[in-house]
Formats: C-alpha cells, structure tokens, sequence
C-alpha cells in the first residue's frame, strides 16, 4: 500500500477484517457508566447490548476487580440497570434498576446490589418510578428526582 502511509502489517491486518453482519448485534456490547470504587480495588460498569430475541435493549451492572480482572455480574442478564454508584464503604453499589417483587420488570428506583451478602433490595422508602439519584457521603441517605 505504498503512499497510503500505512505499513505492509498494517496492510495485511486490514485484509483479515469484515463488514459487520446483521447477524453480530447479538455479540456487540457497550461499556459505559464507569465508576471506581473508594478503595480503588473494583471498577463498576454498565453493558449495554441488543436482545434480539425480545427487539430490545438490555443492559446490566458489572463489578470488575482492577488486580486481576475478574468480572462479576451484579444484574440479572434479562435487567435493564443503569447509573451505578458504590456505597461510601465500597460494600456494595447502589442502581436504577427495573425490578418487581418477583423480579419481573417495573418502574426503575434505585436498589442496592452487589453488597457481601449476595442481596439486592429496593432502597428502603424510596417509590419506584424515581429518577436519578444520589447517596449520602454517609452512605445512609438518599436523593431522588421523583417525577
């Protein structure tokens, strides 16, 4: 590829590529939301990713540890979570999530998740159906935009 001013490696590793296929949008996943933990030790993130077979957007917290790598899911697979913020202490985090008392989806509110218990609970007094959200540097508070 003379004159381009791309290398003869570069040439070659842009032959081995393809087009996207309507096929892969079942793989294609988005990271955003990123947030570290106090400690530094664990970054929490939101995946967002297309469910083809519903024709809808899913999208679920994961904690990922910084020293190794390991990822952790925090949301069940089917949620629709969203804006995660850890607990002052790191213990846990604190989500938008969709979420009815069998599980099944409802108006979003925040809940707290990922704590060493394995839990999540709605975050108690808080309606569903509430907005943004931010948690006390004390970690035993809450502000919400209820709408």
């Amino acid at each position: 590829m003379r004159g381009s001013g791309r290398s003869d490696a570069h040439a070659g590793a842009m032959g081995s590529r393809r087009l996207l296929r309507p096929a892969d949008a079942d793989d294609l996943r988005l990271l955003a939301e990123v947030v570290v933990a106090p400690d530094g030790a664990s970054v929490a993130c939101v995946e967002r990713r297309l469910d083809v077979v519903s024709d809808g957007l899913r999208s679920r917290v994961l904690v990922v540890s910084v020293a190794t790598g390991e990822v952790r899911t925090v949301s069940p697979d089917d949620a629709l979570d969203a804006a995660p913020a850890w607990l002052p202490d790191g213990r846990g985090l604190v989500i938008r999530a969709t979420r009815g008392a069998n599980g099944a989806g409802s108006a979003p509110g925040p809940w707290i998740v990922g704590t060493p218990d394995g839990g999540e609970r709605p975050w108690p007094g808080v309606p569903q159906g509430s907005g943004a959200f931010a948690v006390a540097p004390d970690g035993r508070s809450i502000v919400v935009v209820v709408a």
